[in-house]
């Protein structure tokens, strides 16, 4: 069975991916397919936030299971933030030399 969300995406559906993000600086983000199978994507920051895009959709239909995903993924993602605070450089304030930890595909 394919990965549609990989298919359309270019990410597997609903795995927590680092990424490179606005200025170069790290980005978590995850790939979802709505019920209607229309791709967003959420960016989870430092504290578990998570922000959704819907990649200029109006609305998106979110399942059980899909929620259910999206809330799996908080402490993961504070856990990889975490994993950052040795690349954060206070004078600069900045991430740096953490590259080699990237973990999203990209094209």
């Amino acid at each position: 069975m394919t990965d549609l969300c990989k298919e359309i995406t270019g990410q597997p559906q609903g795995i927590l991916r680092l990424g490179k993000g606005e200025g170069d600086q790290p980005r978590a983000r995850a790939y979802f397919l709505d019920g209607e199978c229309d791709p967003f994507w959420i960016d989870y920051d430092m504290d578990g936030t998570a922000t959704v895009h819907t990649d200029g959709n109006s609305y998106i239909l979110l399942t059980g299971e899909i929620l259910s995903g999206m809330l799996e993924l908080v402490d993961e993602a504070i856990d990889l933030w975490e994993t950052l605070d040795p690349f954060w450089n206070k004078k600069a304030e900045c991430y740096e030399g953490w590259e080699h930890l990237i973990t999203e595909a990209t094209e």
